[in-house]
């Protein structure tokens, strides 16, 4: 008798909305009253990065540059699975360029301040996109080969992230279905899933969830609005330069994920408060990761303690 032919697993999606602006001035319009993510077309064509960023290109202007690299990444799982320490090296920007040039395997320089590149900032111009009172944001920097894996999860701050050079799938979720995105029990802003090969089997959940999908490629900026989660996929080597901006989460909106996420994750995240946060005991460092959330409330409120004492 043959074999049984299982179905094909995958998540139902939908188009990202693309809107083409006529300039900054009407996109940092649409931006004020933006709900849900987009992705711009039109504003980068006067940005002179888009024609003249190339990995060769800071190889050549910044090759002295010595950065953090995140090396031989693996191909499946969520990458948060993974530490930290077991894929991190220290070399310069010449010598990454050359890696990801030769190797076969996914390299990464995530989440580079723009500041450890000074030159650069001023060659972006997010300021004129921004809607009016909400600062000047944080500018960084992400350089990667083909093949690399950001995994899904979610930021604190809004985002505008400018595709420089090559393209990246995008995949986002809205925080609404947060509870159906297993969120690791210790760092809540990261998901367990695998967003390439999902496994309904392992995380039935995942079968009701409805997400939405592009290709983003050189020339586009894409709107994600914090809590929302996502994942990016390099189709091929690729330069971002992204800004954060805004008013950060609260601590309702954590708790909130939290809750959503089960009494498991209540517990290690109050464990995590203790040890980790009161105690001061080393964490886990996941890939891709900050501090444990138990932790991250933890110096969150002892920050708004000592400003009020002193």
């Amino acid at each position: 008798m043959p074999k049984k032919k299982q179905p094909t697993q995958e998540i139902k999606c939908q188009p990202i909305p693309r809107i083409t602006f006529a300039n900054a001035q009407a996109m940092r319009e649409y931006l004020i009253t933006a709900s849900g993510p987009f992705i711009a077309t039109g504003v980068l064509d006067g940005w002179n990065i888009v024609r003249a960023w190339t990995p060769n290109y800071f190889s050549k202007r910044f090759g002295d540059l010595e950065v953090a690299a995140f090396v031989d990444l693996p191909v499946h799982g969520a990458p948060y699975d993974m530490r930290s320490e077991d894929h991190l090296l220290r070399m310069t920007l010449r010598q990454f360029v050359e890696r990801i040039d030769k190797s076969q395997k996914a390299s990464y320089i995530h989440q580079l301040s723009a500041a450890k590149i000074p030159d650069i900032v001023g060659e972006t111009h997010f300021r004129s996109l921004l809607p009016p009172g909400v600062g000047n944001g944080m500018l960084y920097f992400w350089l990667g080969s083909g093949g690399t894996r950001s995994g899904l999860h979610f930021d604190r701050f809004d985002n505008l992230n400018a595709q420089v050079f090559g393209s990246k799938s995008v995949f986002i979720v809205s925080p609404d279905q947060c509870g159906r995105l297993y969120p690791f029990p210790d760092n809540v802003e990261k998901s367990r899933i695998d967003v390439d090969t999902p496994s309904f089997e392992r995380f039935p959940a995942l079968s009701s969830v409805r997400a939405h999908t592009a290709t983003l490629i050189a020339g586009e900026i894409l709107y994600i609005p914090k809590l929302w989660w996502h994942h990016f996929h390099s189709l091929s080597p690729a330069i971002n330069i992204n800004l954060w901006y805004g008013e950060h989460i609260s601590m309702r909106s954590i708790l909130r994920v939290v809750a959503q996420s089960g009494v498991g994750c209540w517990i290690q995240v109050a464990r995590d408060f203790l040890v980790c946060g009161l105690f001061g005991r080393p964490s886990r460092a996941r890939l891709f990761s900050d501090v444990p959330t138990g932790k991250f409330l933890y110096e969150t409120i002892a920050t708004g303690i000592r400003r009020r004492m002193f």
